[in-house]
């Protein structure tokens, strides 16, 4: 497997995971949603913000462009 074929392996699977993701906290609240669990995050709000910023560094890298922090 070369260099792209890897990243869109890991696109799609991002995608694949990042769906399910969604769907099973669109079921929550938002008071559900931030609330503090204990976590490296806190919530799962901060998490998903973790994941998005994550997402936007390595766009960011893929494209060549200066890295959003």
């Amino acid at each position: 497997m070369n260099l792209l074929e890897n990243l869109q392996l890991q696109a799609r699977y991002s995608q694949w995971v990042n769906q399910r993701l969604y769907d099973t906290c669109a079921t929550l609240n938002d008071d559900d949603r931030k609330q503090d669990r204990g976590v490296f995050f806190r919530s799962i709000h901060g998490t998903w913000n973790h994941l998005l910023l994550g997402d936007c560094v390595w766009l960011a890298r893929l494209q060549g462009q200066p890295v959003p922090y």
